[in-house]
């Protein structure tokens, strides 16, 4: 009988070794697994700061761009303009290149004294 006390009180005694160190085990992991939360956590409110700056990037970068094509489109019009502006302009290159009174005549439809004065204003002699 004492041998059967024996076993049963180290049986009980290996049972209570093994639920300690089971609870030190537990209390271990409790801890990691809250570092670890906490982890995850610090890394979502990154990604969602990530996520925001993301988007007013985005935001920044759209409205740069709408910009930058209105002010192609202004580019565009000014250069029409200044051709409109600038109705002689091809003929003033053509008197620098040269062209005497009757070519411009003949290509621009000029009047013989309009031609003259180009001559007269834009002629490198």
């Amino acid at each position: 009988m004492s041998h059967f006390l024996l076993a049963g009180f180290t049986a009980i005694l290996v049972i209570f070794v093994m639920v300690v160190w089971l609870i030190i085990q537990y209390i271990k992991l409790k801890r990691e697994f809250m570092s670890l939360a906490e982890h995850v956590s610090n890394h979502n409110r990154d990604i969602a700061g990530l996520c925001s700056a993301a988007v007013t990037v985005d935001t920044r970068l759209a409205e740069t761009d709408d910009l930058l094509q209105r002010l192609a489109e202004k580019v565009t019009e000014y250069e029409r303009q200044e051709e409109a502006a600038q109705p002689y302009h091809s003929v003033i290159q053509q008197v620098r290149n040269g062209a005497d009174v009757a070519e411009l005549v003949k290509n621009f439809g000029l009047s013989r004294d309009e031609a003259v004065l180009l001559i007269r204003l834009h002629s490198g002699k």
